[in-house]
């Protein structure tokens, strides 16, 4: 994944998508090994894009104070 927000934000939804998919069109469960596994990439994918929201709100502030400081 990049560490571009947006992009992050696309890709989990993009993985939800396919969970969904799984789920409403091939009828399969949560007890399914390819819905495991899809599970399983979107909880990474979703604890990387945490990740990256909090860097970039850490840097915004970073950026505020040293605007504010100077």
């Amino acid at each position: 994944m990049c560490a571009d927000p947006h992009a992050a934000e696309a890709a989990v939804q993009e993985q939800a998508a396919a969970v969904r998919q799984l789920k409403e069109d091939q009828g399969l469960t949560n007890a399914d090994d390819e819905v495991k596994a899809s599970v399983t990439e979107l909880l990474s994918l979703k604890e990387k894009l945490e990740q990256l929201k909090q860097r970039a709100a850490a840097a915004a502030e970073a950026t505020a104070a040293a605007e504010g400081g100077a």
